[in-house]
């Protein structure tokens, strides 16, 4: 197994976001392209989006990794996590498994009457004896608002633990263990510099939206690129990984070859 030491304390956030804008920009067209297609991908098919998130999000990370490195880059670049779909899609469902249990329990309980009901509020009289009023106190209703708050921070915290996972499985060729375990490793070692960095792709969000919303298709592409170019500020390019660029070792690396 090969292991990848990230650099401690690597992440500029503000650089991130700088050169995810310089790259967005000079290929926009391609960028707005690959998110239209990548944000369908993984919203617009029930169930079924669960199992691509992890793959296009893996082709989205190659294509930025790629344009980085000043390599030639294109729409089909997209699909390149196909390439390597099981892990990208273990990991995507990983990364998932906080938000979904929200939303089983979101689903389950009334979210908004429990609120009501946890603040004090009473049924009315025309709840009286409906069935469909699952709680009568504040006494029931705050446990459950507490569980989903903590599954809530488990979800944040659970996403920045992984940060890297999907691009060190497309860019190294880790396994699934490998890819979270070393996406945790370099977070911690970069805590301060991730948080910041999600709170600024959150202000970058914001402002796609406050540009009537068109400016998502500018905003999103961003934030994900700048995601990509902190992974690489963490993991520099080396030689003694299997990137995703990486030649072929030759016949004799494997023992063959023998008295050529």
């Amino acid at each position: 197994m090969n292991h990848f030491e990230p650099n401690i304390g690597a992440i500029r956030p503000g650089d991130c976001i700088s050169e995810a804008w310089s790259l967005v920009t000079s290929k926009l067209g391609l960028y707005i392209g690959l998110g239209i297609v990548a944000a369908l991908l993984m919203s617009c098919i029930p169930i079924v989006n669960l199992f691509l998130a992890g793959p296009v999000m893996g082709g989205f990370f190659y294509t930025v990794l790629r344009d980085q490195r000043g390599e030639p880059v294109e729409f089909g670049n997209l699909f390149k996590g196909f390439d390597r779909f099981v892990p990208l899609m273990v990991i995507g469902l990983i990364l998932q498994v906080p938000a979904i249990i929200y939303q089983i329990l979101n689903l389950t309980f009334d979210l908004t009457r429990l609120l009501m009901s946890g603040a004090g509020g009473s049924p009315s009289y025309g709840d009286i004896g409906r069935s469909d009023v699952p709680f009568g106190s504040g006494a029931i209703a705050w446990p459950v608002i507490a569980l989903m708050v903590g599954v809530w921070l488990i979800m944040i915290v659970w996403g920045l633990l992984l940060t890297f996972a999907i691009p060190l499985s497309i860019d190294k060729g880790l396994s699934v263990g490998d890819a979270i375990k070393g996406s945790m490793n370099a977070v911690m070692g970069n805590i301060g510099g991730v948080i910041v960095l999600v709170i600024l792709q959150g202000l970058v969000a914001m402002a796609g939206v406050l540009v009537f919303c068109v400016g998502l298709l500018v905003a999103m592409p961003v934030a994900y690129a700048a995601t990509a170019i902190a992974y690489r500020q963490v993991f520099p390019p080396s030689s003694d990984g299997p990137t995703f660029s990486s030649v072929p070792p030759p016949p004799t690396e494997y023992g063959f070859g023998a008295g050529l």
